[in-house]
């Protein structure tokens, strides 16, 4: 869902030169000779590390279990393209999640926070981030949170999510007592930009500009989409896990200040960022 927009968006002015996505080009970054071999015959200076097994809920079903395809994936697979990304010379963006935070704190994280997930698929991507600080070499961690677009076949996301079940009436429940940080994707594809120019060494965070709940987000899509605001009825975080017998991360508020201030890039609100959403889909409807 991400790397397509980015290629999408930067193409024009960025020459990614392999695709190493697992349904096009069959290598498996599980498979360390394979993804030696790849990178080390690469021309690119630049390696985007988007691969993930993002799954929170099947993530939880395979906890503690290192050889769990989320284990594999977001632990293995990050060590073989960290290590073979320091073997030649390539700087690294690897996407991280603020899922390595545990979501206690009412207070913006940010990059110097402590990481400390309370679910499996944080602490996979806690592992991930510290591989990649171990293994050395040029590297930029870029966590992003809830990201959303406009268009994509593949599979919905956190606002699409949202739509749909408004315009189908089977929206459930929206939390009202947690916070998430929604990001624009085409945000996150102008940053990858900016970060395969500048490349800083390093943490940063790559997410919107408004933390909010589920509940002030969807009654916020209600309005831009012509319904009812009202309708959205209001869930409870804490009850609804504690139903469910796992953990989650109740309040992912990530700070921007970072980039906005080191790198210049323009993050949008949730009101902009909406805005745009609902006119790039008008627009495809023409």
């Amino acid at each position: 869902m991400i790397g397509s927009r980015i290629e999408e968006l930067t193409s024009e002015r960025v020459a990614w030169d392999i695709d190493l996505d697992l349904r096009t080009s069959g290598v498996d970054i599980t498979d360390s000779k394979q993804v030696d071999e790849v990178i080390g015959a690469s021309k690119g200076r630049i390696i985007l590390h988007l691969a993930a097994f993002v799954d929170a809920r099947k993530a939880w079903e395979q906890r503690n279990d290192i050889d769990g395809l989320c284990y594999r994936v977001n632990v293995l697979g990050t060590r073989n393209v960290a290590e073979a990304a320091a073997r030649y010379g390539k700087h690294l963006i690897h996407v991280s999640t603020d899922f390595v935070f545990d979501g206690e704190s009412i207070l913006p994280y940010v990059e110097t926070t402590p990481r400390n997930p309370v679910e499996w698929y944080g602490e996979t991507k806690r592992k991930a981030e510290e591989i990649v600080e171990e293994v050395g070499g040029h590297y930029t961690i870029m966590r992003i949170g809830f990201p959303y677009r406009a268009e994509y076949q593949g599979k919905g996301d956190y606002v699409r999510n949202i739509q749909n079940g408004l315009r189908n009436g089977t929206l459930p429940p929206q939390f009202q007592d947690n916070t998430t940080t929604p990001t624009f994707v085409d945000d996150i594809a102008r940053a990858v930009e900016v970060i395969a120019i500048e490349r800083p060494e390093g943490i940063i965070h790559m997410v919107g500009s408004s933390p909010l709940s589920s509940y002030e987000l969807a009654r916020k899509v209600a309005r831009l989409i012509g319904i009812d605001p009202d309708l959205v009825k209001e869930g409870s975080f804490t009850e609804y896990f504690a139903k469910a017998g796992r953990q989650y991360p109740q309040h992912l508020y990530m700070s921007n200040a970072l980039a906005k201030q080191q790198l210049n890039i323009d993050l949008k609100d949730i009101d902009a960022g909406l805005a745009e959403l609902v006119y790039q889909q008008q627009k495809g409807l023409e």
